[in-house]
């Protein structure tokens, strides 16, 4: 190859562009398809956060513990809106542990009554005992004295609705099936203390036993936003609020005053532990009376933030958005009547299905397995199957049933149901019921046989039947 000198025929070359040496940013500069990647990337990520968890727990991961300086105290509201007069409601039938909030006619709601804490003293106003039945660091035994039970036992039925007694952030929503159950923890930042004249501390209230929480952790609530229903999940014999109140040296929450390890160690069973007051030091340390520090904060005023949502009444709590809680909403619409809700059952105990002896219409002897909302095709009537002279109150339990014979838990029937003697005379109560009077699709009445010959149970408009037979031994 001939090599040719520039030198030697006095020229020289320059390049035209000067040639650079590949760098990877210049390279990704000229690629646009890789940056809409990324973009779309992130918009992924930050949008399926934001959308699972809320904007509370998708800034507090990007700057840190922060937002609870945007909190400002308002004061306290009762955790408990409503509840029934019990007194009037056991004149009409009523049972907190067989029938549900739903059940309770509007007209005896009342407003949770003021607590007094009673101590040693065992002989308490019997309504407000009825309402108060575990006090804060009473016994299981009585109700009152000196225990190390933290927080209040409060009655109410299954479905109640509960609502943050304060402004503050949901720390925690967890299961407990050994002990709180279903629980909420919110964490109220911000709060004067009642002792400190111009210092300010955390709170932090449990909300414990819940059927159902209806809020996530990170969103923020104000006070009177409700925030699950009252129910007896975990280590509860009846449902109803346990509400607790912990200050912020607790060292966890929700706080209890001693561990299982520490009650076996005392050779103690649970029951016994919270009798005699194990570890109340404990509890003294970290928790407040709740129902006490609700009512001293109660006339609280303080700032008033104008882009608040202002707190809803106590007849009316305004609800959080949140997934459950619009499911919840769409639930609540299945199965309501414009006809008046009737309560249903008049036992102390639970409901148990099946019954021992069951007599039921042919149409409907197969076994039912439990489903969701559907239609009602028929309904499975079920008793001890005779009665004697004696004519006792007798206990009929109602079944509702799809066109498998399944058990139809969410009913979107609006029809009313009527019980009615096809043979024989007997009287019913109630004598009619709507799907709201059906618990998981079950529902108890009592039935009175008159005069001495069989009846035959008819319900309409569905037109089964079952028959009880009149014992003459």
């Amino acid at each position: 190859m001939l090599s040719i000198s520039k030198r030697k025929f006095g020229f020289t070359s320059t390049s035209v562009y000067r040639r650079r040496e590949p760098h990877a940013f210049t390279y990704l500069s000229e690629r646009a398809t890789f940056w809409i990647a990324v973009l779309s990337v992130f918009a992924f990520v930050t949008g399926n956060m934001i959308g699972q968890h809320g904007w509370a727990v998708f800034w507090k991961s990007v700057m840190g513990e922060g937002s609870e300086s945007t909190i400002v105290f308002t004061g306290m509201v009762s955790p408990l809106p409503q509840i029934p007069d019990y007194e009037r409601w056991s004149r009409l039938g009523g049972d907190v542990r067989t029938h549900t909030f739903r059940q309770v006619p509007k007209d005896i709601l009342v407003p949770l009554p003021r607590y007094v804490a009673h101590g040693d003293d065992t002989s308490a106003d019997p309504q407000l005992r009825r309402v108060y039945f575990t006090e804060h660091l009473g016994t299981y035994a009585t109700g009152r004295g000196k225990g190390s039970h933290p927080g209040e036992d409060i009655s109410v039925p299954q479905g109640t609705p509960v609502v943050s007694v304060a402004n503050g952030i949901v720390l925690r929503v967890g299961e407990d099936a050994g002990g709180f159950g279903t629980f909420v923890v919110i964490k109220h930042p911000n709060v004067p203390d009642a002792e400190k004249k111009g210092e300010k501390s955390a709170l932090f209230s449990v909300y414990a036993h819940l059927s159902e929480a209806l809020v996530q952790e990170g969103i923020t609530v104000m006070k009177g936003d409700q925030i699950g229903l009252s129910g007896k999940t975990g280590n509860a014999s009846a449902p109803h609020l346990h509400f607790q109140m912990e200050n912020a040296k607790a060292p966890f929450h929700p706080y209890w005053p001693f561990t299982g390890a520490e009650q076996r160690d005392a050779k103690m069973t649970f029951s016994q532990a919270v009798d005699q007051g194990l570890n109340r030091d404990r509890a003294l340390d970290y928790m407040l009376d709740p129902m006490l520090a609700v009512q001293t904060y109660q006339n609280f005023t303080g700032p008033v933030i104008a882009a608040a949502t202002p707190a809803a009444s106590s007849s009316s709590p305004r609800k959080v958005t949140t997934i459950a809680d619009r499911r919840q909403m769409r639930l609540s619409k299945i199965g309501t009547s414009s006809s008046p809700v009737t309560l249903i059952a008049f036992t102390e105990t639970a409901p148990v299905i099946p019954i021992p002896t069951v007599i039921t219409s042919p149409a409907s002897s197969s076994a039912a397995a439990r489903v969701g909302i559907g239609a009602v095709r028929s309904v499975r009537i079920s008793h001890d199957g005779a009665f004697n002279k004696t004519r006792g109150w007798e206990k009929v339990t109602l079944m509702l049933l799809d066109a498998d014979s399944r058990v139809v838990t969410a009913p979107t029937t609006k029809d009313a149901f009527y019980l009615r003697t096809a043979f024989g005379r007997a009287e019913f109560r109630p004598a009619m019921l709507t799907a709201a009077d059906f618990l998981h699709g079950v529902a108890h009445v009592e039935m009175l046989p008159l005069g001495d010959q069989s009846v035959v149970i008819r319900v309409e408009p569905t037109g089964d039947m079952s028959t009880m037979r009149y014992d003459r031994s």
